[in-house]
């Protein structure tokens, strides 16, 4: 399940399979992965009780409860919790971090780590049971801080998430289909025509004002600073693969309509989203 909580909760999720292309992940890895559909009759109005480790209250001191989440309700799963042991933690007793091992959490997944980590379970929301966590299926309530080495591993180029899954999960052919449409209408060229290589830019702004509350535009980068960022991505791909490549397209959440008229200054292209919540649903 896909939950585009990017655009506010009110949106209701989606199959994980019309976002990403499953079959293709499932070829690459050699591993059945399923979608919970697959699992559950997406229509049943049977609410499932079943046991999960909370790994939030054993990384973080700040909340006492299991990472919340609308995905349980969702699937319509009853979820008892066990807290899991301090050692999964990264770095001990540091607040400022929140990382897991991935073998810290595979570990209580065995008979012996398992039985050895159990403390008396959360009672479950709706039908207050008390579970401790599930033999048969293995799960929980939030794996966003797990790495196999270090905090924030994703940034560097051994990352093994990267590595041996992430590479793998490619946008489904809806979305990929839907994106080039967007950039052949953006770069003005045809469905005959072959579209030119581009550089696509991403600037996230809106929920990044949270850091910088007294002058958002200070947290910022400036358009002359991603300009010269663009520049060395130009150059760098003329000298390794001889692409000479002359359009930038603009992507972002800025809502301000002189940094826009800055940003066509520099002869970059944005997307036309105008009517895509119509045409395309709010997600």
């Amino acid at each position: 399940m896909f939950t585009p909580s990017h655009i506010g909760g009110a949106v209701p999720p989606i199959d994980f399979g019309l976002v990403f292309d499953v079959p293709r992940l499932r070829k690459a890895l050699n591993i059945p992965v399923l979608e919970w559909h697959e699992v559950k009759d997406r229509h049943s109005d049977s609410i499932d009780e079943i046991g999960c480790w909370n790994t939030w209250e054993a990384v973080q001191k700040a909340e006492s409860y299991p990472r919340r989440s609308h995905v349980p309700y969702h699937l319509k799963l009853d979820i008892s919790y066990t807290k899991a042991p301090s050692w999964i933690k990264v770095i001990p007793h540091f607040e400022h971090d929140m990382h897991s091992y991935f073998w810290s959490l595979a570990a209580l997944a065995f008979p012996e780590t398992r039985t050895a980590s159990l403390v008396p379970p959360l009672e479950s929301p709706d039908h207050h049971v008390l579970l401790p966590p599930d033999e048969q299926m293995l799960c929980y309530d939030y794996l966003y801080y797990a790495c196999a080495n270090q905090p924030f591993e994703m940034e560097f180029d051994y990352s093994p998430a990267w590595r041996f899954v992430g590479q793998h999960l490619h946008w489904s052919p809806t979305i990929e289909n839907l994106a080039y449409q967007y950039v052949r209408r953006a770069l003005g060229t045809t469905e005959d025509q072959s579209t030119p290589p581009w550089i696509a830019i991403h600037v996230r702004r809106g929920d990044f004002s949270v850091f910088c509350p007294e002058d958002p535009t200070g947290c910022y980068a400036s358009l002359d600073v991603i300009a010269r960022r663009v520049d060395e991505v130009k150059a760098e791909l003329l000298q390794r693969k001889g692409m000479s490549v002359q359009h930038v397209i603009m992507t972002s959440d800025e809502r301000n309509s002189t940094w826009w008229d800055e940003v066509k200054s520099k002869g970059w292209y944005e997307i036309d989203h105008s009517q895509t919540a119509d045409l395309m649903g709010d997600w």
